[in-house]
């Protein structure tokens, strides 16, 4: 893909593919995928979010959060409400049906990571960890 690609790149992107098989087969049951999984697992940290910080929180553009919160809004698992201090916001709250996905969900999150660290020790993990920090605030503009 990139001049000079190697295999650090390309582990990259086919752990980041290999990630997301992963969570779409373990919660297609459910009806949804990884891009769902995400977004669920920041409302289960702060319910009634509003949406425009659910896009902030994703690596992924305004639409295809749209286009997640709409799949998981037709399943019953978040309601979209007008944000009482402005009506042009949206906030964006679990049902109880979602709140009820909320133990599959942290577990397929937990067996995905611990497939991606098996075998790796705390240093290395802490040592590639800081690495891709330093890596993604470059990117972002930052130090």
């Amino acid at each position: 893909m990139f001049l000079g690609d190697d295999v650090f790149f390309r582990s990259l992107r086919s752990i980041v593919k290999k990630m997301h098989r992963l969570g779409d087969a373990a919660l297609s049951a459910h009806g949804i995928g990884h891009a769902e999984m995400r977004l669920l697992l920041l409302l289960y940290d702060e319910d009634g979010r509003p949406q425009e910080s659910l896009v902030a929180g994703q690596i992924v553009d305004r639409t295809n959060v749209g286009r997640s919160l709409k799949k998981l809004e037709e399943l019953g698992y978040v309601e979209r409400r007008k944000s009482p201090e402005d009506g042009r916001a949206k906030l964006v709250f679990l049902t109880e049906r979602g709140r009820a996905l909320q133990a599959s969900v942290l577990s397929v999150k937990q067996d995905i990571e611990a497939k991606v660290t098996s075998g790796i020790s705390g240093e290395e993990l802490r040592v590639v960890s800081k690495i891709l920090e330093k890596m993604d605030k470059k990117l972002s503009g930052g130090v």
